[in-house]
């Protein structure tokens, strides 16, 4: 049977308006262009007046002419638009528990579709409970500002960790997403050089 949407369409009907001129309710016309059920005999009778074409036509038995039925992938092209893969440089690792040392790999590049700057490798597992652990690479988008309780990378020093990041005027906390590691807190006169490197905003995992 082709598509009585379509035909429909054509005509410039909605379906409340189809199904008044066929003495039905707009449910059975839904239905039917979903392919649930078949309309009966004579109801075909009376589409194939409205559409102006045969009842072998309705069934699918002779071809319309002028009238283009969408494929399944067509009407897959038409719902999703390409996605987009970029290369992100890997900028080494990450503690995902204390500080550690950021090196800069920029010879190894991740793709991925998350919009992004950089990845970087986790180590530790003191961000399972926000669901990162410990070898997941984790995306991240250059920004100098987050808002608190946002997942950020942090330099302190030469140091590089992953955390949940809060801000007062007087403190810098660090939370993690595990209770076997209590909260990092900096305050201002400790004279540590703190800067967000940006904002998590997803992660790839490679299955061993």
């Amino acid at each position: 049977m082709v598509n009585i949407k379509v035909l429909r369409k054509k005509a410039n009907l909605s379906q409340a308006e189809l199904a008044e001129r066929l003495n039905v309710n707009q449910t059975a016309v839904s239905k039917w262009e979903l392919g649930r059920t078949l309309p009966d005999a004579d109801t075909l009778s009376r589409l194939a007046d409205i559409f102006d074409i045969s009842i072998d036509q309705i069934l699918g038995r002779e071809s319309v002419n002028d009238v283009y039925f969408p494929t399944y992938v067509d009407d897959l092209i038409q719902r999703f638009k390409p996605v987009r893969i970029q290369r992100l440089p890997m900028l080494g690792n990450i503690a995902a528990g204390k500080p550690i040392f950021a090196n800069e790999e920029h010879e190894i590049m991740v793709e991925t579709t998350i919009r992004a700057d950089f990845c970087l490798t986790v180590c530790g597992d003191s961000m399972i409970g926000a669901g990162i652990l410990d070898g997941d690479v984790v995306m991240i988008r250059k920004q100098p500002i987050v808002q608190n309780g946002e997942i950020a990378a942090v330099l302190i020093d030469d140091e590089a960790t992953l955390k949940r990041f809060y801000k007062t005027d007087t403190l810098v906390t660090l939370i993690s997403e595990n209770p076997a590691y209590p909260p990092i807190v900096y305050k201002a006169e400790d004279g540590r050089d703190i800067l967000i490197l940006g904002k998590a905003v997803g992660l790839t995992r490679i299955f061993k």
